[in-house]
């Protein structure tokens, strides 16, 4: 197990994972610079956001530790504030696959023999089977640990996550993570009767998207229903959308599809009948014709009626005959 990644991978993983959170970004640094200097672009969160990253590995504490006492050594440059930007005190553990975040504000500028900051291997383990797991630490700050899919979402509200009251925080989160707020099975997806604050909301929808694409993703062995390709270009899709009244985030209401075949069933082009055969839409094609916009029709022909090539192997993931038919209806199949 490798217990360490050098700067270079370090850096590597931070950006793989702001890239796999579907986010634009901007690199302002070159790849040997510290700490990392990002942009997410307007296009994501409304207005460009520029963040300075400090980021070093999760490690165990030492012999002399405790067993569940991780932490992160603050050598090299340490956490300062600049004008405009949003610091990040950021760990990766390569062990458990999660990052950890720290207040910025408690830690800049900080001097002593061995700086560190800690965090607990059960808070580590929390986020990798939950996504997301936090824990109040002894002066008062809260440690908040993710896993890399949220970490776009993290950045933007690091700072609020971290000003908050630590024990409002810690309450909020253990809301949101899947297995305090997994619905009936069937039960439609309503919202709370009260508004969380915003930083939290954030993190709650994405914490949500990151569970249901997890679970299809695996059902499908993270390849496309439709074409069988992996390359880590595999979507999850809802059958009946998000929006629609009785949507649910169970995995039957959820197909693997490639980002092609993805955008071609949000487009009407194509749908799946309640056979698990792939529709074809003659009148979404006669449309694009009329367009001059129908290149790649006839490799899109060639799979009306033909069978879906991945289907779950538990038969509780599969996509039910009723979704199917539902996800047409809200989609105005024809």
């Amino acid at each position: 197990m490798v217990d360490r990644l050098s700067s270079r991978e370090l850096r590597e993983r931070f950006f793989s994972a702001l890239e796999n959170s579907g986010v634009e970004i901007v690199h302002l640094t070159a790849p040997s610079e510290k700490p990392i200097r990002v942009a997410l672009s307007a296009g994501t969160f409304g207005e460009p956001v520029v963040f300075r990253v400090f980021l070093w590995n999760i490690t165990h504490g030492g012999a002399t530790r405790s067993e569940d006492e991780f932490r992160i050594q603050l050598t090299g440059s340490l956490p300062d504030d600049v004008a405009g930007e949003t610091t990040i005190v950021l760990g990766w553990s390569p062990a458990f696959e999660v990052f950890a975040g720290w207040s910025a504000r408690d830690h800049q500028n900080r001097v002593s023999r061995s700086p560190s900051l800690q965090v607990k291997k059960t808070t580590l383990v929390a986020a990798y089977d939950l996504g997301l797991a936090a824990a109040s630490r002894g002066g008062g700050d809260v440690v908040v640990a993710l896993k890399p899919e949220l970490l776009a979402a993290y950045l933007v509200n690091a700072d609020k996550l971290h000003m908050a009251d630590p024990e409002e925080v810690l309450a909020e989160i253990e809301l949101i993570t899947p297995a305090s707020n997994v619905p009936e099975p069937g039960a439609p997806m309503t919202p709370s009767p009260w508004v969380r604050p915003t930083h939290v909301r954030e993190i709650a929808v994405q914490l949500r998207a990151w569970d249901f694409s997890k679970r299809v993703l695996d059902a499908y062995d993270h390849g496309c229903c439709i074409c069988g390709i992996e390359l880590m270009v595999i979507e999850a899709a809802h059958i009946v959308p998000v929006a629609w009244p009785g949507s649910t985030d169970e995995t039957s209401n959820g197909l693997a599809l490639c980002a092609v075949h993805h955008k071609a069933y949000d487009k009407k082009l194509i749908s799946v009948n309640p056979d698990y055969t792939v529709a074809v839409s003659a009148n979404r094609l006669s449309q694009l014709r009329a367009l001059n916009r129908s290149a790649g029709e006839d490799e899109l022909i060639q799979l009306d009626g033909a069978p879906l090539l991945r289907i779950p192997a538990a038969t509780e993931d599969r996509p039910t005959p009723a979704n199917l038919l539902l996800g047409q209806v809200a989609r105005n199949w024809d």
